[in-house]
């Protein structure tokens, strides 16, 4: 998932930027920002790579998910057990007058159900999205990704095949109006794509009539965001393997109550250390619709215990990711171990 470094400055910026989440009252860019100066509004000389453990729990218990996220269910039938060499690394710079954001997702593991084991070696997934500044809104101007993955096609597998390993090639390209939309899928895992493959390209026209941001720069962005209790953003990304725009809604977590939650979360091996502290702010991005549910909850920094702590904290630094996993199997969890 994500990589970037930042550090606060008492400044506000200069022009009141907003973004008009649709729906909901226009929300803040934060005085906080991923470089020093938070109140540039052309792009800023960046260059941050952050990279976390991968973990997985099957988030059934308090003792699995902690205050972070919901529980799940939990399914009997299907569990993961993450293997050696897997890891999230995700990198910000700036090439030819735009953000470049690249992210690289290993994962190695067992998958366990009813009756045997299915072994992963080497899945993959991999983006790199170009977009403009916080004077543009960080409105993306290309987005290329490839993936090759395996998973379970049933809640509850009986054997090898109950899995199929796929793999894609996708380009989003960002006109002023519309996008343009190419798809390739492996040889081999063709089936799985037709109707993708069969209609590329394809154009999502209007992708940026109402508020936009691209899903694979989500994270990212929102670290730029004023976390308040009212911070309720709807906003627009295209589904490339439906082919259509969907809403999505980013939120920061509550209690019960309803008021803002923040958490304490500790990192175990931060930057070498045996432990930091760090006062943490949820945000949760979920889809929309009859069949709206959680994407990913990513806690972002927004304090620590010591002076150390307190400047890695300044920078939004998202240090803990939980994705939801398939037939609600568990979370993957990403967890930041160093900034660079």
């Amino acid at each position: 998932m994500n990589k970037k470094r930042a550090a606060a400055v008492a400044a506000i910026l200069s022009a009141a930027l907003t973004v008009g989440c649709s729906g909901n009252q226009s929300v803040n860019f934060d005085k906080t920002y991923w470089d020093e100066n938070p109140s540039a509004t052309e792009l800023v000389n960046v260059h941050e790579k952050l990279t976390y453990s991968v973990g997985f729990t099957k988030g059934t218990s308090a003792e699995d998910v902690g205050e972070y996220v919901p529980r799940t269910s939990g399914n009997e039938n299907l569990s993961f057990t993450v293997g050696e060499g897997s890891s999230y690394v995700a990198e910000l710079s700036v090439e030819d007058g735009l953000y470049v954001y690249k992210t690289v997702l290993t994962v190695n593991g067992v998958y366990t159900y009813s009756g045997g084991t299915k072994e992963i070696s080497g899945d993959y997934t991999e983006t790199t999205v170009k977009f403009k500044g916080i004077k543009d809104k960080f409105r993306p101007v290309e987005t290329v990704k490839k993936a090759r993955n395996t998973t379970p096609v049933s809640t509850a597998p009986s054997g090898d095949g109950s899995f199929i390993t796929s793999g894609y090639e996708l380009k989003i390209t960002y006109g002023e109006k519309d996008a343009t939309v190419e798809f390739k899928a492996d040889d081999d895992s063709a089936d799985i794509y037709r109707n993708q493959t069969g209609r590329s390209p394809y154009v999502i026209k209007n992708y940026g009539k109402k508020d936009y941001i691209d899903n694979e720069t989500a994270v990212l962005v929102f670290r730029a965001f004023a976390y308040t209790e009212t911070l309720s953003c709807s906003y627009r990304s295209i589904e490339p393997f439906k082919g259509v725009l969907e809403t999505l809604q980013a939120t920061t977590v509550s209690d019960s109550s309803g008021a803002q939650k923040k958490s304490e979360v500790i990192l175990k091996s931060f930057m070498g250390a045996n432990e930091r502290k760090f006062t943490a702010q949820g945000v949760k991005f979920a889809t929309q619709g009859s069949y709206g549910q959680p994407v990913l909850y990513a806690f972002y920094s927004v304090d620590g215990d010591t002076s150390s702590t307190k400047t890695y904290a300044a920078k939004r630094l998202p240090l803990l990711i939980y994705q939801p996993a398939i037939f609600n199997s568990g979370y993957f969890i990403y967890t930041l171990e160093s900034v660079n």
